[in-house]
């Protein structure tokens, strides 16, 4: 079970890298501190707080809480998870955090997840599961942390615990010691530390990073974007919800004609596009559609180029299928 943990964590890293790194996204103004836990090459760092999200008032008045609890407790190998390793989703996980440099199999990544924990539960059951799966995990010390390591296809995992107040993966081991000891000393680059101020960082979710020479070239192979591939500089999103949920889109680019550029294209071709898209739901699916676009709002500002969109609990009941 370790190992299909193992393989499955390292394609959820993977493909989570790649397709927010590609996402022409950025976010806005504000400025979020760079994490000690943060290694200092990092060019991808999302953030979730999931107690925010689950005592959202918005989404107590949808239902969803009790859903996502019925979900859980009716799956077992969820409950095993949960009973072995002693963690309460709903209290005792305070923030998730990813932090990645890189895209596909062989990006190099580093998973937080701060809350109440119970590092000898938590070990004890990886420990379990790597014999029951015939992968058994290596538990090691070096420079006096105390390190386990779950082999994989790919690089090896190596988690990590900060007393019971975090635990830590990540396929670096050199990291996950300086993330145990003191720390990372060394902020991150100053491309990440220019996206990271576009956020503040008290979102529910949020996401910021450099724009990679690996997304650039997915833009040059695009006709529209070929010319801004070389100007555009950082990106930032963000999810919160609280009374209503809230998105914002932000991308940074050098100058502000490019900024203009990418706004002119975002209203003239892509969002018609979308517009004019067969839909499969008929004249109903139209009507989420216009309803949905009514609401997003871009805007150019400097440098800068934003979208926002709210959506309120009427507006929710219009877009969901009847």
């Amino acid at each position: 079970m370790t190992l299909l943990f193992s393989r499955k964590l390292t394609r959820l890293v993977a493909g989570s890298t790649l397709a927010l790194g590609l996402i022409l996204t950025q976010q806005s103004v504000r400025a979020v501190e760079p994490d000690a836990m943060v290694p200092p090459d990092s060019e991808f760092v999302m953030a979730a707080r999931p107690r925010q999200l689950l005592e959202s008032p918005f989404l107590k008045a949808q239902g969803w809480d009790i859903l996502l609890k019925t979900v859980l407790a009716t799956n077992d190998t969820v409950q095993t998870i949960l009973e072995t390793t002693g963690i309460d989703p709903f209290k005792d996980i305070e923030s998730l955090q990813l932090a990645s440099k890189g895209q596909g199999p062989e990006a190099d990544f580093m998973i937080v997840v701060r809350g109440k924990l119970n590092p000898k539960k938590i070990s004890k059951a990886v420990e379990e599961q790597g014999e029951n799966s015939g992968a058994p995990v290596k538990k090691f010390k070096e420079n006096g942390v105390t390190l386990w390591e779950l082999k994989t296809p790919g690089p090896s995992i190596f988690i990590g615990f900060q007393e019971n107040k975090a635990v830590v993966a990540t396929n670096k081991k050199e990291n996950l010691i300086t993330c145990l000891t003191n720390g990372f000393q060394e902020s991150v680059n100053s491309d990440l530390k220019t996206a990271l101020e576009k956020v503040d960082g008290k979102e529910a979710v949020w996401a910021a990073g450099v724009i990679t020479e690996q997304a650039r070239k997915g833009m040059d192979r695009q006709d529209d974007l070929k010319p801004l591939a070389d100007k555009m500089e950082s990106w930032a999103v963000s999810f919160d919800m609280v009374d209503t949920m809230k998105f914002a889109i932000d991308l940074y680019a050098k100058d502000a004609a490019t900024a203009r550029a990418l706004k002119d294209l975002t209203e003239n071709k892509f969002l018609p596009f979308l517009k004019e898209r067969p839909a499969r739901g008929g004249d109903s699916e139209i009507k989420r559609r216009d309803a949905m676009m009514k609401q997003l709002k871009l805007e150019t500002k400097g440098k800068s180029v934003s979208a926002r969109m709210t959506v309120d609990a009427e507006m929710l009941k219009s877009l969901l299928p009847q």
